[in-house]
C-alpha cells in the first residue's frame, strides 16, 4: 500500500541497483547488488560483489552484459567474491519489506526481477511499490524525452547535475548514487509544480501518480503520437 505521507519524507524510498551477467532474469544472473535508504544515503549504503555461479545458480554470461558493464567474463570470474546470490537477495527482502517502502531506480522492475530469481521460495517481489526514474522524468520534462520514450540513467544524470557520463566500467554502488542525485532533481522539479498548481505539499500517492502520467507519456512518444 502507498503510504499516505508527505512527499518530503525521504524514509519511505529505497534505491537499488543490480549489475548482471545479461538481461535476462533467471537466464542470467547478479554479479552486483547495492541499495540505500533516503534520498541522502544517511543510512549507508549496502554493495554486495556476488559470484553468480554459487548457490546453486548457473546462469549464462551475455556479451550484452560486457557491453553494459564494461566488465568482461574473466574479470568476473577471477574477482574475490565474498558472497553467493541468495546471501544478498534475503538481505534485500529484508529491507524491501518494511511497509511503506517505495524502490526507486532506473527501471527497478529490471532489478527487482533479478533479486527475485535469486531468492529462495518462489518470492518475485511483485508486489512492491516502484519508481522509474524514466517515468518521472517523463512526467516533469515531457519535452525533452526521446523519440524512443526512453532515457537511460547516465543522460538523466548529465541533463539534471551537469556530471560527465561514466567513462568505462561502472558499479551498482555508483548507480545508486547517480539515482539518488536525479530523483532529488525530479522530486524538487515536481513538487514545485505541484505546490504552484494546488498550493500545497504532495503526498507521495500525488508523486506515484505523477510517474503513472509519465509512463503514459513514454508510451506515446514511443508510438509517435507526442
Amino acid at each position: 500500500m502507498i503510504p499516505e505521507t508527505d512527499a518530503l519524507d525521504d524514509d519511505v524510498f529505497l534505491f537499488v541497483d543490480t549489475e548482471t551477467t545479461g538481461l535476462e532474469a533467471g537466464r542470467h544472473g547478479m554479479i552486483e547488488l547495492a541499495w540505500t535508504i533516503g534520498l541522502t544515503g544517511r543510512d549507508g549504503a549496502e554493495r554486495y560483489e556476488i559470484d553468480p555461479w554459487r548457490d546453486g545458480h548457473h546462469p549464462s554470461w551475455s556479451p550484452e552484459a560486457e557491453a553494459v558493464h564494461g566488465v568482461p567474463l574473466p574479470a568476473v570470474r577471477g574477482a574475490p567474491h565474498r558472497w553467493g546470490p541468495v546471501g544478498p537477495a534475503l538481505d534485500f527482502l529484508s529491507v524491501v519489506s518494511k511497509p511503506g517502502t517505495i524502490v526507486v531506480g532506473s527501471n527497478p522492475r529490471f532489478d527487482l526481477a533479478f533479486i527475485g530469481a535469486a531468492l529462495p521460495g518462489g518470492h518475485t517481489l511483485r508486489d512492491v511499490e516502484t519508481i522509474d526514474l524514466q517515468d518521472l522524468f517523463a512526467a516533469c520534462y515531457p519535452e525533452e524525452l526521446p523519440k524512443s520514450g526512453r532515457i537511460g540513467l547516465e543522460a538523466m544524470v548529465r541533463r539534471l547535475t551537469g556530471s560527465p557520463n561514466h567513462d568505462q566500467a561502472h558499479t551498482a554502488r555508483e548507480d545508486i548514487l547517480d539515482a539518488q542525485a536525479v530523483f532529488c532533481h525530479l522530486r524538487r522539479a515536481f513538487i514545485a509544480s505541484f505546490v504552484g498548481a494546488n498550493g500545497h505539499l504532495p503526498l507521495v500517492a500525488d508523486l506515484m501518480e505523477a510517474c503513472e502520467l509519465g509512463r503514459g507519456i513514454r508510451q506515446l512518444t514511443r508510438e509517435g503520437r507526442l
